[in-house]
């Protein structure tokens, strides 16, 4: 349902019209991480705090850190923080903190995912990948603007970094000030935006740090001529100062009501504006498209039931591609075997598993494993005479691959053993080869199957 204020209705109706037209740029800030687990700003320097303190931060550092968090500048607290830990540590905690790999993709990135056909592109100050994982491998991810970014569309600008390179962070008033008043590309990127399209900003907090710094470059454009733009704003955060503060900058406010902090209502307002761009015939399948592609996302079903589904809603519109992959995804591709080297260009790479081919079994109880059989990995790479390096094709049904996944990811370490002429066609039948492969190796196969599904099922809304 979508809630929001009814006077409100009018800027909702135009900010429909402009996604309708193609010219919406999302701007995406930290709440729409938080919604999928992730820490807030409050709870992530807390976090790093504590672990400040065990590493001996004074009392006087620490009432310092208070100061700066009562008067929300999360960006000061990181840099004391940071200067506390060291830079070493505090990219270690920082990274630890938003690691969203074991997360599911949560609703309002599912929605995003569904703007996706008509939207310029993802601009966000958030590090971690929830949106890469959820706009799919279509969109391409950078932390370094370009000067034609208004004309390239399928693009998420991560202006403040992205987890995995430290290098890139913006995460102290030092690298937050050199982006906002030294880097020309930055200003120049933001510029052109401001001026050639028509901005959404969605998950930001009215008083966060992060939106005043945004806040301040969009202050400093809007005494000229500019498309009106557009931030869509949990009720709960809006005072009468900051309406009329963000008004005054050209921005036009949509609010939604946010009790739980899950921003469920920004989801439903986000696919209300999704089928705006999707013709009526479209609109006639979303109902039944959407709640599959959140299920999808959710991650509480058997992928192979979601398969089946899909494929219902494929012969029902006739779609013969997404009944095709659903077809082979659910019931494996031809071999008669659990696994072999890939030797046929038409096998698709999402079903390739890289590890190690062997004859010989290594011994899963083995005492130096400690328990632990991902290291048994670290010893194949060191016997190279022993342990051959190989990519092998999973062709199984889906039901199976997700029981397998299931299975090794338990156990840290996936095996797969066979006549060795499965696995390579030039050794002997009558010996038994063995494969072994990382514990998650099938997992992320899994997780490949979904983003392919996820980008047909979010294709019938686009069309």
């Amino acid at each position: 349902m979508i809630t929001t204020n009814s006077a409100e209705e009018p800027a909702l109706e135009e900010l429909r019209n402009s996604y309708a037209q193609g010219e919406i740029v999302l701007f995406v800030g930290a709440g729409v991480s938080v919604a999928a687990g992730l820490p807030s700003w409050t709870a992530l320097v807390r976090t790093l705090v504590d672990r400040a303190c065990q590493c001996g931060m004074s009392p006087i550092e620490l009432q310092e850190i208070e100061d700066f968090m009562a008067k929300r500048k999360f960006i000061d607290a990181l840099s004391a923080v940071r200067e506390s830990l060291g830079p070493q540590e505090f990219g270690v905690a920082v990274e630890r903190c938003l690691d969203d790999r074991d997360l599911p993709i949560p609703d309002v990135i599912t929605a995003i995912a569904l703007l996706a056909p008509r939207l310029r592109a993802v601009l966000t100050t958030n590090l971690d990948r929830l949106l890469e994982r959820g706009l799919g491998a279509d969109w391409e991810a950078t932390a370094r603007p370009t000067a034609d970014i208004a004309q390239r569309r399928k693009l998420i600008l991560k202006l403040h970094g992205t987890l995995t390179d430290h290098s890139t962070w913006v995460l102290t008033r030092e690298a937050y000030d050199h982006v906002m008043y030294a880097d020309h590309k930055f200003q120049g990127v933001f510029s052109s935006l401001f001026f050639s399209r028509t901005l959404l900003f969605i998950g930001y907090g009215l008083a966060d740090d992060d939106f005043d710094q945004l806040l301040g470059r969009v202050r400093a454009l809007s005494g000229q001529q500019a498309p009106r733009h557009f931030a869509l704003v949990a009720s709960e955060e809006i005072t009468p100062y900051r309406r009329r503060h963000l008004q005054a900058s050209g921005i036009q406010i949509i609010s939604y009501p946010n009790p739980d902090g899950r921003h469920s209502a920004l989801a439903s307002i986000l696919r209300s504006v999704a089928s705006a761009g999707a013709p009526s015939e479209t609109k006639q399948q979303n109902p039944r498209v959407l709640d599959l592609l959140i299920r999808v996302q959710a991650r509480t079903e058997p992928l192979s039931i979601l398969l089946a589904e899909a494929l219902s809603i494929a012969t029902g519109l006739g779609d013969h591609e997404l009944q095709s992959f659903c077809k082979v995804e659910l019931g494996g591709y031809v071999s008669t075997t659990i696994a072999h080297k890939r030797t046929d260009s038409h096998f698709p790479i999402h079903r390739n598993v890289d590890g190690y081919l062997s004859l010989s079994e290594i011994e899963p109880d083995y005492i130096g494993w400690n328990g632990d059989l991902s290291r048994a990995l670290d010893y194949m790479a060191n016997k190279s005479d022993e342990f051959i390096k190989i990519t092998m094709f999973f062709p199984v049904p889906m039901l199976e691959l997700e029981r397998k996944a299931n299975e090794s990811h338990r156990r840290k370490l996936l095996r797969a053993s066979g006549p060795a002429s499965d696995f390579s066609p030039g050794m002997p039948p009558e010996t038994r080869a063995h494969f072994y492969a990382p514990g998650d190796a099938l997992f992320d196969v899994t997780e490949k199957v979904r983003a392919l599904l996820t980008r047909r099922l979010i294709a019938i809304l686009g069309r």
